[in-house]
């Protein structure tokens, strides 16, 4: 089934289109937008990390040196780092963090996760258990210190790479808006030169047609494709001016007809002699009408031969003597048709 083409739905296909693509734009914009989101909160926790356990080094630090005993907000910070490492590991639905989906910054997590578990979280809670065996000299304490800046290189290589992949998506998604740029700008000439050749060309072969109607050229031979309004317009008007061609003329034929009978009437009027009028009238419908040969003839009450009076056109070839019967002579003065004998 062949699907008309119309100006209609020729705009309509093309705001429906750009409505699309405009539509898949922001909502491909918003999705990002809230994955960056979620890649920031995951370098944010990930920075953390990184204060997080120099806190909790500081913590020890004080509560060795005899200070104000904080092992009840040790274990709480030792609970929110535990708490961060799986925020990180498996994400947060809540706050839009999703699990990691790169091998490499999952391997480097579970690297972090193990040591977090082996090395520090042990003599955290053994320094909550009982601090009074630990001292600053102590070799578990300088193995502590030294773990912790080993921890803290850890972390730093984890959010360097989580920076790293941070600005890869970035880098990812400028490509597919410029990628999507240069689809819209490919659909939008393409759309462009459709419009141009199925609607624009179309209207300017109509406004030819119709100047050349008020240029006088009432018979414009063109043909015009275009979309179904254009075309059936285009119609109408070659069909009105074919009419009013064939109008045109028609009206010229018969004023040459009446001019014919006005000049052939003021011609017969000036004519004096009524053997010159007779003449004048044969080549008057000689002239009017597509005859070869014009003869008249006159009869005179109560006889039955016709006189030729006058004749025009064929000159040796013209009956000379006609004849009707007495029946056929009454009907000159009933004005009814009559058959002509011929002898």
């Amino acid at each position: 089934m062949k699907i008309k083409h119309t100006i209609s739905k020729d705009v309509l296909l093309g705001i429906v289109s750009i409505i699309f693509f405009f539509a898949v734009y922001i909502y491909s914009g918003y999705k990002f937008a809230h994955n960056l989101k979620g890649e920031a909160l995951r370098i944010n926790l990930a920075g953390q990390l990184r204060y997080r356990s120099y806190e909790m080094s500081n913590m020890v630090v004080k509560m060795l040196l005899g200070g104000k005993d904080e092992t009840y907000l040790l274990k709480s910070k030792m609970l929110e780092f535990e708490s961060i490492l799986k925020k990180l590991k498996d994400g947060d639905k809540r706050s839009g963090l999703k699990p990691l989906s790169s091998e490499k910054t999952r391997r480097e997590l579970e690297t972090i996760d193990e040591r977090w578990k082996h090395s520090i979280l042990p003599f955290l809670s053994s320094v909550t258990k009982s601090k009074e065996e630990i001292g600053l000299q102590s070799k578990e304490w300088m193995n502590f210190q030294e773990e912790v800046e080993e921890y803290v290189k850890n972390i730093d290589k984890f959010l360097n790479t989580l920076v790293f992949n941070y600005d890869g998506k970035i880098r990812d998604f400028d490509r597919v808006r410029l990628v999507f740029l240069f689809v819209l700008v490919l659909f939008l000439t393409f759309y462009s030169t459709f419009l141009i050749k199925a609607i624009i060309l179309p209207l300017h072969s109509l406004r030819k047609m119709v100047e050349k109607i008020g240029d006088g050229e009432l018979n414009p031979q063109i043909k015009i494709k275009g979309p179904q309004e254009i075309e059936e317009f285009s119609n109408v008007i070659s069909n009105v001016t074919i009419n009013l061609f064939d109008s045109i003329q028609e009206m010229k034929e018969n004023l040459k007809e009446v001019s014919s009978l006005y000049e052939a009437s003021f011609s017969l009027m000036s004519i004096p002699d009524i053997r010159l009028l007779y003449k004048k009238i044969c080549d008057s419908a000689l002239k009017l009408f597509p005859l070869k040969m014009v003869q008249l003839y006159i009869i005179h009450e109560g006889k039955t031969e016709l006189e030729n009076v006058a004749h025009a056109g064929i000159e040796d070839e013209y009956f000379t003597k006609l004849k009707v019967s007495v029946d056929d002579s009454i009907a000159i003065k009933t004005k009814k048709p009559f058959v002509v004998k011929v002898d």
